[in-house]
């Protein structure tokens, strides 16, 4: 409880130089969410398919001979700040919702945030702040990329960071990865048979997600929470939504935009958090495009890692 405490007292400095004042977004009508119509103008290629998913995943380095894709092992807390209060709530609750649906654990008032999504009108300034008053917030595996979102004008943007352990998760280092994994070989092997099997797990322990406030009108809080769903829940590339897919990645940039998850995006998830989690890099893509081939040619048949939840707040 203390540990939660503290880090919203300091979020709470931190945002009260950069306040949210924009309009919140517009919640969707109390019903059940509406079914997930999905129109293209040709039917999607194999081919087409792998490609959406290789770029929209953005690998860990391993500091071996091959990246591996992140993504939370066991607990995961979520906090998030600079919204209303119930919209707060709603976008946490329903983040916690699609993550049990994956099995993973969702901490409860007072555990200590693993996942924090800050609303602001100025991400870029609270950045900066961050930057002096909260470091740890804002590191990242790469330095590249926590300059791209730092110069980024998306109206989402997230900084992970990520660690790795010993092929069964006994802890290899006392530290996260920082500098890309260096100091750590990555061996393989097979394991009897074609499959090629890492030394390595690579998880997620720390996702920081900037919401502009002021590119939410028109935005309902189901379309926002299912969107920073996804984004906290694995690790993506911070170029944005893949092409050519139905996907709520592209919310801020393609309407009319889903009203949340798609048979995409809950494939996508579900066969990241299916694979092996001592798959190489290449094993675990294949197994995640399978499994989203799968729900694009036969939607009713993709699982749903979501489950029912309560209306968006009224405004």
């Amino acid at each position: 409880m203390k540990a939660g405490r503290t880090i919203l007292v300091a979020l709470a400095s931190a945002l009260a130089l950069a306040p949210a004042r924009a309009a919140p977004p517009s919640p969707p009508p109390p019903k059940q969410e509406p079914a997930e119509i999905i129109v293209q103008a040709h039917r999607l290629t194999a081919g087409e398919i792998d490609h959406a998913v290789r770029a929209l995943s953005r690998p860990t380095e391993t500091g071996g001979f091959e990246s591996q894709y992140a993504r939370w092992a066991g607990d995961i807390c979520v906090l998030v700040a600079g919204l209303p209060k119930d919209a707060a709530q709603f976008v946490a609750d329903r983040i916690g919702v699609i993550a049990r649906g994956l099995a993973l654990r969702v901490g409860g008032p007072g555990c200590a945030p693993s996942i924090f999504i800050l609303a602001s009108n100025d991400p870029t300034k609270l950045i900066d702040r961050l930057r002096i008053k909260r470091q740890g917030l804002v590191s990242a595996d790469d330095r590249a990329v926590l300059d791209q979102v730092r110069r980024s004008h998306d109206a989402v943007r997230w900084i992970g960071l990520s660690d790795f352990t010993g092929q069964f998760g006994t802890p290899v280092s006392d530290s996260g990865m920082g500098s890309g994994g260096h100091g750590i070989t990555q061996t393989a092997r097979f394991d009897g048979g074609s499959r090629l099997i890492a030394s390595t797990q690579t998880r997620l322990i720390r996702e920081t997600i900037l919401v502009d406030t002021r590119r939410l009108d028109g935005i309902q809080y189901q379309q926002l929470a299912d969107y920073l769903a996804l984004v906290s829940l694995a690790q993506l590339s911070p170029d944005g939504a893949p092409q050519g897919v139905p996907s709520i990645l592209s919310l801020f940039t393609r309407q009319p935009a889903p009203e949340g998850l798609t048979a995409f995006d809950r494939a996508y998830l579900n066969g990241l958090y299916r694979s092996d989690a001592n798959a190489t890099g290449t094993g675990q893509m294949d197994y995640i495009a399978a499994q989203v081939r799968r729900a694009i040619t036969a939607p009713a048949a993709a699982p749903t890692p979501a489950a029912s939840q309560a209306s968006p707040p009224p405004r």
